[in-house]
């Protein structure tokens, strides 16, 4: 069949929008199974989890200790870890609200009991719904939403943080704010706003921290052209009503309760590189077969947009200024300023303190001690380059249907493109994974056998080191199993 037939086959086929939602979900639950396979998803296999060693080990162990703690308040409370001492299961970023709602499930659940392949799940396919709900909100087109979906699934991002920093996976929280800034008029007259708002900040702190800065930055953009022209007054109300209620989940979470050194320090390190959207950080198909080998490699300043994006967004800017000159004219003001302040003020944070563009350091500001500790809670702010990243996404594929005359055979070539530039990032997430399961425990000795029964156990890692992870997360299984409290870790310096 020639190319041309093709597409006019895609043109001609009908579908309604419930059963694109549908399809979208359900490309999304197919492509997690495929990069990761079946077995994550089994609720009582967990070897995978904890025999590895990284940091998925330790958000597992958190739930585990969480799970087998008793109720108090605040909820979010565990103990057993640094015995006699007590924190909240939100450091260990163990996805709080899932956590919480497993834990009042806790009487009929199996003994073993993972959610993180199940969280997994839920992630892809809400990632794909949402992505076709932000493109068939603005062109109301099915078949467009189903590609828009295919997209938002090969997002670079979403791969490089689920079973490695599993919670700040869940990027549909981003998504759900982005439909919900683009669709500010539709939204407002539903008089809905305020709780949709509340709603997203409270699952923002519910899942990860650094989610709840992005989705604030998004109500308050929203809330721009209200508060510049017509009742502000109401509207900053709505603002510090929604953070009252947030501040007073973050609290019931246990966010506040101990003391905490909330600055961790590498704040100017972990940030990102203006050229962090075009640089594949050795995850790029096409780079790699150009002999490009980034040097700068920085996992939390990754956002890479893919190469099928990029050649998107210079069709989009092609159909737009060039094609489609007039459509420029009823363009809304007011939304642009709000778009153009959004997209800066996320830039900035995500570049400051040093600004970079490639090996070249353009700003270098140094902040007062107190700043700097301040702005240590966000300390990989390399991360708020993601909402930026689904900025050009959405707008990009939208510009493309809208007003390019090859709408359908641009979005697809690029599609295909995008999924083979992107395929070395693939492959290292499911390689990454099936090397999890082959992981076997490092307690081998039988002479942890005599330990069982005991009520305390201490031991020692060099922190400056960077310990033994793979030991002591594999001690941390068989301490919640077997002996119930680990006391405050004592450290060699």
């Amino acid at each position: 069949m020639k190319q041309s037939n093709i597409i006019e086959s895609i043109k001609q086929y009908k579908i309604s929008s419930n059963m694109m939602y549908i399809i979208s979900a359900f490309i999304g639950l197919t492509l997690f199974l495929i990069i990761y396979g079946p077995a994550v998803i089994d609720v009582t296999y967990d070897a995978w989890l904890y025999n590895c060693g990284e940091d998925i080990s330790q958000h597992y162990i958190g739930w585990l200790y969480y799970r087998k703690s008793s109720w108090s308040f605040p909820i979010g409370l565990l103990d057993g870890i640094t015995s006699p001492y007590r924190f909240s299961v939100i450091f260990m970023d163990s996805i709080p609200i899932l956590a919480f709602i497993f834990k009042l499930l806790s009487p009929i659940l199996p003994a073993t009991f993972q959610y993180f392949g199940l969280y997994g799940v839920i992630t892809f396919m809400l990632q794909g719904y949402m992505g076709a709900k932000i493109i068939y909100s603005k062109t109301e087109d099915e078949k467009s939403g189903l590609i828009g979906a295919m997209y938002f699934l090969t997002a670079s991002v979403l791969y490089r943080r689920m079973f490695i920093h599993s919670a700040l996976a869940f990027h549909p929280i981003i998504l759900m704010s982005l439909y919900m800034f683009m669709n500010r008029k539709k939204i407002n007259n539903t008089r809905k706003d305020f709780f949709l708002w509340s709603g997203l900040l409270v699952l923002a702190v519910s899942v990860h921290a650094y989610f709840f800065p992005m989705v604030l930055a998004f109500m308050i953009a929203y809330y721009l052209p209200d508060i510049l022209t017509k009742k502000p007054w109401i509207v900053i109300i709505k603002i510090i009503v929604a953070l009252i209620l947030t501040v007073s989940v973050m609290y019931i979470w246990g966010y506040f309760y101990g003391n905490h050194d909330f600055n961790g320090g590498g704040f100017g390190t972990y940030n990102a590189n203006l050229n962090t959207l075009i640089n594949g950080q050795q995850t790029s198909f096409f780079a790699g077969l150009a002999g490009i080998r980034e040097t700068d490699i920085n996992g939390e300043a990754y956002g890479y947009l893919g190469f099928g994006m990029i050649i998107l967004v210079i069709a989009a800017a092609i159909a737009l200024f060039v094609e489609h000159k007039q459509e420029r004219k009823g363009v809304n003001k007011k939304e642009i300023l709000s778009i153009c302040i959004l997209i800066i003020v996320f830039l900035f944070v995500a570049t400051f303190p040093v600004i970079r563009l490639g090996k070249y350091v353009l700003i270098d500001i140094h902040l007062p001690k107190i700043i700097e500790n301040l702005c240590g809670t966000f300390r990989a702010n390399g991360r708020f380059i993601w909402p930026i990243m689904y900025f050009v996404f959405a707008y990009a594929i939208i510009c493309v249907f809208k007003y390019s005359k090859h709408r359908y055979l641009i979005l697809i070539l690029c599609l295909i493109i995008q999924v083979l530039d992107l395929t070395p990032l693939y492959r290292l997430s499911a390689n990454y994974v099936d090397n999890m399961e082959r992981m076997t425990t490092s307690l081998e000795n039988t002479a942890w056998n005599e330990l069982t029964g005991k009520k305390e156990i201490y031991f020692m890692y060099d922190p400056i080191g960077n310990g033994d992870m793979h030991s002591t997360m594999a001690l941390g299984k068989y301490a919640v199993d077997n002996i119930k409290k680990i006391p405050t870790t004592v450290s060699m310096t």
